[in-house]
């Protein structure tokens, strides 16, 4: 099937706008630290269900989806839009990229 140039045209001006607005979103996500883990702290909600599972996180595994997450505040700093978290039983803040449920920092513990 062949597509006439003004249709191919009219095509990518629609898709164009969402194609720039995924990549910019990825592009200005802020890269968590250890300089920024007090900062999550101030937006975590400890009181929170915890979350039980079996299974071992590490930075650059993905969390399941069985299990749910929170998503940081919208009052809270930029920095750390898009970004979601749990709270697990040995009380550790799992912090993660709320599209990927990639898990990017892991806070305390005790």
């Amino acid at each position: 099937m062949r597509i006439s140039k003004p249709l191919a045209a009219a095509l990518l001006c629609l898709w164009a706008p969402a194609i720039a607005v995924a990549q910019s979103t990825l592009r200005e996500r802020h890269v968590l630290t250890p300089d920024d883990d007090g900062m999550i702290e101030n937006y975590v909600v400890r009181d929170a269900p915890v979350q039980e599972f079996h299974q071992t996180l590490t930075p650059g595994s993905v969390v399941p989806e069985e299990v749910p997450l929170k998503m940081m505040p919208s009052n809270a700093d930029p920095k750390l839009q898009g970004y979601a978290y749990f709270v697990s039983v040995d009380n550790k803040v799992v912090v993660v990229e709320a599209d990927t449920r990639r898990v990017v920092r892991i806070l305390g513990g005790g």
